[in-house]
């Protein structure tokens, strides 16, 4: 086999187990945020499940590569091979709000304004804004569950077949 071509089937590996641990934790966070509930501060709590949220995302979005000359610059999951039915909007929807509120700050979400008024006791600025938790997603939780739940078998499944793969790779004759 090609030497290339087993170093990029090495690091597909290696980003997939990544990519499953960054859905366990995720999954293990939340699954504790619902066990746990109000017990905790809300600011552990919420800051907890956001983190959960970009866990959960992380696989999707471009990871660069080891091998930079690679034709494939970026490594990321397919929404389509590991996300079942019935969750598809759901999963964008979380994969929406990682962009734009809980990794960055996107003015949009918040949709500020900002005034400044000249008065009889001089200027001043004010602003107004959305406010936006971060925790609107929990009364999801338990359908994001069965979503990353339902993600991992599927992925389990494939890592079995990657690790076949490469058993193969090495165990083939070379031409």
């Amino acid at each position: 086999m090609n030497d290339k071509l087993d170093e990029e089937q090495k690091e597909y590996y290696l980003f997939f187990y990544q990519a499953i641990q960054d859905l366990n934790n995720a999954l293990d966070t939340l699954v504790s945020l619902k066990e746990t509930g109000n017990k905790i501060s809300p600011i552990i709590f919420s800051a907890a499940f956001q983190f959960s949220l970009i866990q959960y995302a992380k696989p999707y979005n471009k990871n660069r590569r080891l091998i930079h000359d690679s034709k494939k610059h970026n490594l990321f999951l397919k929404e389509h091979e590991y996300v079942t039915e019935g969750f598809e909007i759901l999963h964008k929807h979380i994969l929406g709000l990682r962009d734009t509120f809980y990794a960055h700050s996107d003015m949009k979400v918040r949709s500020g304004k900002v005034y400044v008024e000249k008065t009889s006791n001089g200027a001043h600025v004010g602003h107004t804004q959305n406010i936006v938790f971060g925790t609107d997603e929990y009364k999801n939780i338990d359908y994001i569950i069965e979503m990353i739940e339902n993600t991992l078998d599927l992925m389990d499944l494939e890592l079995i077949k990657i690790k076949k793969n490469l058993i193969n790779s090495k165990t083939e004759e070379p031409h």
